[in-house]
């Protein structure tokens, strides 16, 4: 819906014509700038002139003179134009809106998944890295320092271990 709102089919023959000269057209209400990422609506126009590729077959391979390439240019910049227009005033349907919305969501809930394992992985490591330090510690021990925090050990475990008593209360 979108798409065919902001691609009327007057202007997707002049882009066709001209796609050579096209790198980029961007349209986006959340894109993130800067280090701080926060989200911005956003226009993006990538135009090149000189094509990079020569096609024979259009032009028998001859650079396009300086006054095509005004032409180009400004046919161009005529439709990023109206873009800035077009787009700042557009308002999403309502079934659009909810499917954008339901999108965002299902695209957050798999950030955070992804966040969330990395999480746990980290935890797991800071876990096993205290344990080898925990092993290094006990056997740098004396004897006696040794037994006396083997019977700590002891006693936590015994403690954890203990049944609950449940109290009912009436």
């Amino acid at each position: 819906e979108v798409a065919r709102d902001l691609l009327p089919e007057v202007v997707v023959p002049t882009l066709n014509e001209n796609r050579q000269y096209i790198k980029l057209i961007h349209f986006s209400d959340r894109l993130q700038v800067g280090a701080t990422r926060r989200e911005r609506a956003a226009l993006k126009f990538v135009f090149q002139l000189l094509p990079v590729h020569r096609h024979p077959a259009k032009d028998g391979g001859k650079d396009k003179t300086e006054e095509e390439k005004l032409r180009v240019g400004e046919i161009l910049l005529r439709i990023a134009l109206r873009y800035v227009d077009k787009v700042a005033t557009y308002q999403v349907g309502h079934a659009a809106r909810e499917r954008i919305k339901k999108a965002l969501q299902l695209q957050a809930e798999a950030e955070f998944k992804k966040t969330r394992t990395q999480r746990e992985a980290e935890a797991q490591q800071r876990k096993l890295n205290k344990l080898q330090q925990e092993k290094a510690s006990i056997e740098s021990m004396s004897p006696a320092a040794r037994a006396k925090y083997e019977e700590k050990l002891e006693k936590k475990k015994r403690k954890e271990a203990a049944p609950v008593k449940s109290v009912k209360i009436k």
